[in-house]
């Protein structure tokens, strides 16, 4: 029969034993703090992108002054987060957008109007243009301005399509999905470009909208002046990230 010190002793040496691992853990992974600078992207889309990754003993403080996080958690948590953190706070992109303006008719039933050749435009608008005429009633198409201008994510650009004509748009983000990337746009506006007799400029918006692109190909956006209308405005977009 065993002796009651005997049992408990063992007893001891078993709770013991079951301590241990838990101990060794922590001692393998204490909780630390540690400062992460944030140079690029908003401190609060930073630590919104890292509380999910917390643990219970975690934490988290902005100091927008710094442009820093100050994190509190296990260090193989810190670690992650420090790796999360490099790869979403990067310089923000450039994007290059190529905009042609082309005006639609109707001509079919005013044949001494001339038509305008298709030729004027690349051959990737020219093709948009082919696909348009076997599904509208637009059968002649105008040229009536075309620019490339760059603009950067997280800001805004305004550029002259031509002298009648204006383009402005904002980028929010570029990012890449499934191997392709996206460029989300938060507006375009296609405005027309007014003088009155002294030459003050009075604007006219025309068309305005947002969505998401993706790079490399081409996206048509079009409006008819009015239900009925013989004519149409279409605005062609190409969209490059840099």
């Amino acid at each position: 029969m065993m002796r009651p010190r005997t049992a408990i002793a063992i007893a001891l040496a078993v709770g013991a034993l079951l301590a241990l691992p838990a101990s060794a853990q922590e001692d393998a992974d204490p909780i630390r703090a540690r400062t992460f600078r944030v140079e690029f992207k908003p401190l609060s889309e930073a630590a919104e992108l890292i509380e999910p990754m917390l643990t219970d003993d975690g934490g988290v403080m902005m100091r927008p002054r710094q442009k820093s996080l100050i994190v509190e958690d296990r260090s193989s948590v810190l670690e992650r987060i420090g790796q999360v953190l490099e790869s979403f706070d990067l310089p923000p992109r450039s994007v290059k957008v190529t905009f042609v303006l082309f005006l639609g008719r109707d001509i079919r039933e005013k044949p001494s109007r001339p038509a305008s050749s298709a030729s004027v435009f690349s051959e990737d608008v020219n093709a948009v243009i082919e696909a348009l005429a076997d599904v509208t009633k637009w059968t002649s198409y105008e040229p009536l301005g075309s620019r490339s201008v760059r603009g950067q994510e997280g800001g805004g650009t305004v550029a002259d399509l031509s002298s009648d004509y204006r383009i402005s748009f904002e980028i929010d983000t570029v990012t890449r999905r499934g191997g392709e990337e996206i460029v989300k746009f938060d507006r375009i506006v296609l405005q027309r470009v007014g003088r009155d007799d002294e030459g003050k400029e009075t604007l006219e918006r025309l068309y305005a909208t947002a969505g998401t692109l993706k790079t490399g190909m081409l996206n048509v956006l079009g409006a008819a002046s009015a239900p009925g209308a013989d004519r149409a405005l279409f605005l062609t977009m190409q969209v490059e990230a840099e």
